[in-house]
This record gives structure tokens, C-alpha cells and sequence, in this order.
């Protein structure tokens, strides 16, 4: 089974939580949220190095990011937000 993971890669609640489920889990493919547009955070893209995966052009993915990451993917988790 191919896992995939909607992470964030911030230094907020959902971007710890994420990051810690990621190194738990060790999914097949990741959704990588890039939030720094909507909340002026720090991005940190070194945490997800080494894993397979779409990273987003905004907060809300778009449907090819989407496409792309469902493809990848059997089942996925997200975390408190399915961001669309």
C-alpha cells in the first residue's frame, strides 16, 4: 500500500504534527503545503528531504496537485484540514 501524507512544512501546531507523523510513518508520497503567502512564516523544505512528493504553489492546491498526488497515492492522511 502506497501512503501519502498532507504535510506542512511550518513551524505551527499542523507543521510539527505533520512533520512528526511523516517521520513515523514513513509514507510513499507527500502533498507539501507551502503556506508562507497566507501566514508570512518560515518555510522549512530540508524537512521533508529524502521523500517523494508534490509541493504546492500556494496553500490551496490546485486540481493538477491534487491529480498529481492522488496518483501516488492507495490512502492518505491529512490533518485537521483537507485544504479544499
Amino acid at each position: 500500500m502506497r501512503l501519502g501524507i498532507i504535510v506542512r512544512m511550518d513551524k505551527t501546531g499542523l507543521g510539527n504534527q505533520t512533520r512528526l507523523l511523516t517521520q513515523l510513518l514513513k509514507p510513499s508520497y507527500l502533498m507539501v503545503i507551502d503556506s508562507k503567502n497566507h501566514f508570512k512564516t518560515k518555510q522549512f523544505h530540508d524537512w521533508y528531504s529524502g521523500f517523494d512528493g508534490v509541493l504546492t504553489k500556494d496553500l490551496i492546491p490546485n486540481i493538477q496537485e491534487y491529480r498529481k498526488f492522488l496518483q501516488n497515492v492507495d490512502a492518505f492522511i491529512t490533518c485537521e484540514t483537507p485544504y479544499n
